[in-house]
Formats: structure tokens, C-alpha cells, sequence
């Protein structure tokens, strides 16, 4: 198993599509995951919040930061360009 390196330790990843439709590794939670054990704090954007349940769940049991937001980063809603306004200015 590869041993974290903690690159990623005081930074902040912001990912897209964390939760996973059905069972197992979908692209986002595997980027989720990952860059938690690198030491990320994983800001993870989904439409479905109880799709992130799992991923959260895994970056916990290993003492990650893990911040769900529900959104449809594909929409082009004013809530969400709010969203990446500020979070630009972060």
C-alpha cells in the first residue's frame, strides 16, 4: 500500500462528483479519498448528499477533513456562481 507523503497537508481540494452512484470507486471519491490521505482538506461537491455519505465515511476512519457541498456543479444557477465567487476569494 502506498505510504501517504502528506503533500497535500495545508491545502485545500476542492472535488467535484465525491459521492459515487452505486457500489464501490467512482472518479470523484477516489480523487476524494486520495488527497485526504495526502493531507488535503477535502471541500467535496455533489448533487446528491447521501451519495457522499460513503466517501465521508472512509476519509473519517482515517482522521480526514472531509466538508460535503450540495450542488450541481454543472449547473449554472446564481446559487451556485455565488458559490464559486467566493470561494475563489478564499
Amino acid at each position: 500500500m502506498h505510504q501517504p507523503t502528506l503533500r497535500l497537508a495545508h491545502k485545500v481540494a476542492i472535488i467535484t462528483g465525491a459521492g459515487c452512484v452505486g457500489p464501490g470507486w467512482g472518479n470523484g471519491r477516489a480523487t476524494a479519498v486520495r488527497f485526504a490521505q495526502e493531507g488535503a482538506k477535502v471541500f467535496a461537491v455533489d448533487i446528491h448528499l447521501d451519495a457522499m455519505a460513503e466517501t465521508q465515511k472512509m476519509i473519517a476512519e482515517f482522521g480526514g477533513d472531509f466538508t460535503p457541498y450540495v450542488a450541481d456543479a454543472n449547473s449554472h444557477t446564481p446559487e451556485f456562481k455565488a458559490f464559486l465567487v467566493n470561494i475563489a476569494k478564499v
